[in-house]
C-alpha cells in the first residue's frame, strides 16, 4: 500500500465551488421531525437546483414554531447565501407561520398584499362553484395568507390557492417561500423559481457520470483522490450500496463550468481515468452509466 502523507485524505473542494451560486433550504413542519412525513421535497429541490447550475450548501428542518423558524432564517441570512428557499408554513392554519417568521427575521412588517388576496378569492370562487367550499366568502384564516413581508413579491401557484413569495434583501440574499405540498412546490419551482436561479447562474453548464464498482469504499478513496487531483473541477462522491454478500459502491462524478463541451469532456476523461484505475487494482466495473 502507498504511504499516506499528512493531509492526503482531507476533503476536496472542486473548482466548481468557487463560483457556484449557493442555496440554503429551510423546511418547516412538525410532521417532518416526528417521522410522519418523508421529506421528498428536499431531494427533489436539491436535484433540480444542481441541474440548473447552483449548489445547495445546507438544509435545515425546524418545528412549526415562530421563534425556531425566525432564528434559523437569521442564521441563514448571516451566512449570505445567494438564495434561501423555504418549504411549508404558508397555509391558513394556526401553525402556518413562515411568512411571519420571514418578517420577524428581516425586521419588517407584514402587510396585506391585495394581489394575493384577489388570487385567494379567485381560487375560492372556483372551489365554491364546484361544491368543494361550503361558504361563498373567504374566512379570516384564508385572509391571513394574503399578508406578506413588506417589499416582497407574489409568486403564482398553478396547482393551488396559496401563492409563494419572493423577497430580495439589501444583503444580496433572495428568499423564496414555497408551499410544502409537493405538487404545488414542484409546479411553482418550474414556473417561477427555475428562471430566477437560471438568471442568477448565467451560462453555466453541468455534467455528471455514474457507475457501480466492486471495490470497498476505503480502496476507492485512494483512487478517487488521484482523479480529483488530476481533474480539480470534478467532484467525486462514493456511496456504498452493499458489502455483506457482494460489494457494490456507486460512484457519482459531477462538474460544472462555462462551456458545456469542455465540462462534458472533462467528466468523460475523469470517469475513464477512474475506471481504468479500478480495473488496474483488480476491481470490476459492475454497471456502466447508471
Amino acid at each position: 500500500m502507498e504511504n499516506i502523507k499528512d493531509g492526503e485524505f482531507l476533503p476536496h473542494l472542486s473548482e466548481e465551488d468557487s463560483f457556484a451560486q449557493s442555496v440554503e433550504l429551510l423546511f418547516t413542519g412538525n410532521e417532518l421531525l416526528i417521522g410522519k412525513t418523508l421529506n421528498t421535497n428536499a431531494q427533489w429541490l436539491a436535484k433540480r437546483i444542481y441541474s440548473l447550475g447552483a449548489k445547495v450548501i445546507r438544509m435545515a428542518n425546524v418545528l412549526d414554531n415562530l421563534e425556531e423558524i425566525s432564528d434559523e432564517l437569521v442564521y441563514m441570512i448571516k451566512r449570505k447565501p445567494d438564495l434561501i428557499i423555504t418549504s411549508g408554513g404558508l397555509g391558513a392554519s394556526f401553525d402556518d407561520m413562515t411568512l411571519e417568521a420571514v418578517a420577524k427575521a428581516t425586521d419588517r412588517p407584514l402587510i396585506l398584499n391585495q394581489a394575493i388576496l384577489d388570487e385567494i378569492k379567485r381560487v375560492h370562487e372556483l372551489l365554491y362553484a364546484r361544491g368543494d367550499a361550503k361558504g361563498n366568502e373567504i374566512s379570516e384564516y384564508a385572509t391571513k395568507m394574503a399578508y406578506q413581508p413588506k417589499d416582497s413579491k407574489m409568486l403564482l401557484n398553478p396547482e393551488g390557492g396559496i401563492p409563494g413569495v419572493l423577497l430580495e434583501l439589501e444583503e444580496g440574499v433572495k428568499i423564496i417561500c414555497l408551499p410544502g405540498v409537493p405538487a404545488e412546490l414542484k409546479a411553482m419551482f418550474d414556473q417561477s423559481v427555475s428562471d430566477i436561479i437560471s438568471n442568477m447562474v448565467g451560462d453555466l453548464a453541468t455534467a455528471e457520470a455514474r457507475f457501480l464498482v466492486d471495490l470497498i469504499e476505503s480502496e476507492m478513496a485512494i483512487l478517487i483522490d488521484k482523479v480529483m487531483k488530476t481533474y480539480p473541477s470534478v467532484y467525486i462522491k462514493s456511496n456504498p450500496l452493499s458489502w455483506k454478500d457482494t460489494v457494490r459502491v456507486e460512484i457519482h462524478l459531477t462538474s460544472r463550468g462555462e462551456k458545456a463541451e469542455h465540462v462534458k469532456e472533462t467528466i468523460d476523461k475523469a470517469a475513464e481515468m477512474l475506471k481504468n484505475l479500478v480495473l488496474s487494482t483488480g476491481g470490476e466495473i459492475i454497471v456502466e452509466d447508471i
